[in-house]
C-alpha cells in the first residue's frame, strides 16, 4: 500500500525544519554571547587579582607571571576575537534565515575545545620551577 504525501504536508514539514534551524542559530548565538561574556569577565578579574596581589602571584609562578598575563592576554584575546566572528557569522545567517554551516560547527567545537585545553598547557608551564 502507498501512501501519498500530500503537498500541505510538505510544506508544513519545510516549515518546520526552517524554524527549528533558525532556533538552533539563536541559540548557537546566545551561547557565544555568554562565552563571550565569561572570557572577558576572566580576564577583568584577573587584572583585578593582579592589581591587588601582584608579588604573591610572582612568587606562585616562580618569577614567570609576567609571561602568564601575556599568554593568558593573547589567547583570551584570540578566543573573543574568534566568538565575535563566529557571533557576526550567526548574526548573518539569522537576519537572511539561512541554516547554518556544518563546517562552522566544527569549527566553533574546535575552537571551543582548543583554546581552554592550551591555556591549561601554557598556565602549567609557567606554573613550573625552572631549574638554573
Amino acid at each position: 500500500m502507498m501512501f501519498r504525501h500530500s503537498k500541505n504536508q510538505s510544506s508544513t514539514s519545510n516549515a518546520f525544519e526552517n524554524e527549528f534551524a533558525l532556533e538552533v542559530l539563536k541559540s548557537a548565538r546566545l551561547r557565544v554571547t555568554i562565552l563571550i561574556g565569561v572570557l572577558i569577565s576572566a580576564q577583568v578579574i584577573l587584572a583585578g587579582l593582579t592589581a591587588l596581589s601582584f608579588e604573591q602571584f610572582q612568587r606562585t609562578f616562580h618569577g614567570n607571571f609576567k609571561g602568564f598575563l601575556f599568554t593568558f592576554a593573547v589567547f583570551t584575546g584570540s578566543a573573543v576575537a574568534c566568538l565575535i566572528m563566529e557571533r557576526a557569522a550567526i548574526s548573518y545567517l539569522i537576519s537572511k534565515r539561512g541554516r547554518g554551516f556544518r563546517f562552522l560547527h566544527y569549527l566553533s567545537a574546535f575552537i571551543e575545545t582548543s583554546l581552554p585545553t592550551a591555556r591549561m598547557i601554557v598556565s602549567a608551564l609557567s606554573l613550573t620551577v625552572k631549574e638554573t
